[in-house]
């Protein structure tokens, strides 16, 4: 079920990418998460909103969203838990979309605002990793 959001923030992300620019691509990866965050919510928990943010965001920037699952599996390979290092790699997605693709200021904006939702839903798990 997990590769299949990655697979969506992708596919959603490439087709708003081709009719809107980058611009698009952001704004949809955005009204995923949000759409995520308030519809869905607890239903799928929090994870697919990270899955979202780093498909999404990857059609922008593979290395960006590389470098968030990587981001993501060191923590989780050093709690033992898969799940531990998702806030983090949400959080640092937008430093390294601009670190490495260089978007204009609203793709930027919207990467933080869609980091930033991803990060809100995982809340309850901050107690349980000590955060």
């Amino acid at each position: 079920m997990w590769a299949a959001h990655l697979v969506v923030g992708a596919l959603a992300a490439w087709i708003a990418g081709r009719v809107a620019g980058p611009l698009g691509a952001a704004l949809a990866v955005a009204c995923l998460i949000a759409v995520q965050c308030s519809i869905v919510g607890a239903k799928l928990g929090a994870v697919p909103a990270t899955l979202l943010l780093i498909g999404g965001f990857w059609v922008l920037s593979p290395w960006a969203a590389a470098g968030a699952v990587l981001i993501w599996i060191v923590p989780g390979v050093i709690r033992g838990n898969p799940l531990a290092g998702a806030s983090l790699a949400a959080a640092a997605f937008p430093l390294g979309l601009w670190l490495l693709a260089h978007p204009g200021p609203m793709v930027l904006v919207l990467a933080v605002v869609a980091a930033g939702l991803a990060v809100w839903m995982q809340r309850t798990w901050w107690k349980e990793f000590g955060l």
